[in-house]
């Protein structure tokens, strides 16, 4: 809608068409995301129905914790830690369903980070650490750097927040040598 105000009113006209009746999953996820900044209830509608589809497929699980986890972000302090829960609860859930171990660590900076802002300090300890400590399996990985970074801020600020100084400063310091 900011992007292209003109033709945004002809967009979503084209979505809501391609919506009715039983469209593919594909279609369902783009028009998700379509709808994620400008009509978030709708959005949130769409998700849900991919997830009845297919309760199980992690793809769908990871766009529903999305959702919740944007919220959060927007939300102010009375709901924020709420909707972070929520997305805690579904980025476990789609951690669950996957076997691959590369996912799976790739999971793990959104369930520290998640797990953090929901107030759930020994998840986020135990995910960040997590991260860290099967990184070195992934040093060639692309998201290498990211999961150093994610695990020690992660930490830095879990530190911070027992007002534990000295062992925050460190756990920073690591963050921002990647």
């Amino acid at each position: 809608r900011e992007l292209d105000p003109a033709g945004y009113p002809t967009a979503r006209r084209l979505w809501l068409k391609h919506l009715r009746g039983a469209p593919q999953p594909a279609l369902l996820l783009g028009a998700a995301r379509f709808f994620q900044w400008t009509d978030p209830p709708r959005s949130l509608r769409l998700i849900r129905r991919l997830v009845r589809r297919e309760p199980n497929n992690p793809k769908w699980i990871h766009e529903l914790a999305r959702y919740y986890w944007r919220q959060a972000l927007e939300a102010r302090s009375g709901r924020k830690r709420g909707l972070a829960s929520k997305a805690l609860k579904y980025f476990e859930k789609e951690h669950s369903l996957k076997t691959d171990e590369c996912s799976r660590w790739y999971g793990l900076s959104s369930l520290a980070e998640t797990a953090f802002e929901a107030g759930e300090l020994s998840k986020a300890t135990a995910h960040a650490k997590a991260m860290l400590r099967f990184a070195p399996s992934f040093c060639e990985n692309w998201n290498y750097g990211n999961a150093i970074h994610d695990g020690h801020t992660v930490l830095g600020r879990i530190a911070l927040k027992k007002g534990e100084i000295h062992r925050a400063t460190k756990h920073l310091r690591e963050a921002g040598k990647t």
